[in-house]
């Protein structure tokens, strides 16, 4: 009996195509699994490419925005630059009208009277008439009530220079220099020393009355000042020392 060989035939076409079909379903899976691997890195250098990409922008509009800022701050420098010359320069022009109207008042107050070049405070180096240097008489205040009542007294013919020393006491200056003008004293301007005295300084035998009626004043005002220092203010005569001294012209030192 001869062997069935159409059934072999028919079992190995079955396991060919079997095996075809597995190898089939190998290589999809093979390539979807490349294709997904492609897939996977391409996100990773796209994700990595956009964030360098963002990263560099955001640097770029940092550097912006810190040249802006120090643009700005250089212009801030240059306006603070320009508002202390223009400070500076209100100043000088201040002080130029002050003189301007010290000596206008010098002038019309006493017309005929021999004036000193910036109507302030007289130079130490002026010399007197004789070129014999005399010492300033400290006048006391017994030796001058006898000579002045404060109802004798002019005080708008009369110019107070104010000296002081410290910055702390610009305001009690201040609120001084009001008082005064109120009292129809002339009071240009006030300046800060380092000298450590306390005098009123009149340099002509004529102004002592308003020296004391200025002295009688500030112990006024002192009294007037809670907690303000309270000064003992001497008169000073200066006439022998500056005779060219302003008619009119006082001085007071305050070492506060």
């Amino acid at each position: 009996m001869a062997p069935d060989n159409s059934k072999e035939t028919d079992i190995s076409r079955q396991e060919i195509s079997i095996l075809s079909s597995a190898l089939n379903k190998s290589v999809d899976r093979v390539r979807r699994g490349r294709h997904m691997l492609c897939a996977l890195i391409a996100g990773i250098l796209l994700g990595a490419f956009i964030t360098v990409v963002v990263i560099e922008f955001t640097k770029t509009q940092t550097d912006i925005r810190v040249s802006g800022v120090d643009a700005l701050l250089h212009k801030t420098d240059e306006t603070i630059r320009e508002v202390k010359e223009l400070r500076s320069g209100v100043n000088r022009l201040s002080d130029s009208i002050h003189a301007l109207a010290t000596h206008v008042r010098t002038k019309t107050l006493a017309p005929s009277e021999p004036k000193i070049a910036n109507a302030v405070a007289p130079a130490a180096s002026m010399e007197n008439k004789d070129d014999t240097p005399r010492p300033p008489t400290v006048v006391t205040r017994r030796s001058c009530v006898a000579q002045a009542k404060k109802s004798d007294v002019d005080r708008g013919r009369f110019t107070v220079y104010i000296h002081y020393r410290g910055r702390e006491h610009r305001r009690t200056v201040t609120e001084l220099v009001r008082f005064l003008q109120k009292k129809e004293y002339m009071v240009p301007e006030t300046e800060r020393v380092k000298d450590m005295k306390n005098d009123i300084r009149y340099f002509h035998a004529a102004d002592a009355k308003g020296a004391l009626a200025l002295q009688n004043d500030l112990e006024e005002f002192f009294r007037e000042q809670p907690g303000a220092a309270k000064p003992d203010l001497d008169l000073l005569d200066l006439s022998r020392v500056y005779p060219q001294a302003s008619h009119g012209a006082l001085e007071i030192w305050i070492n506060f």
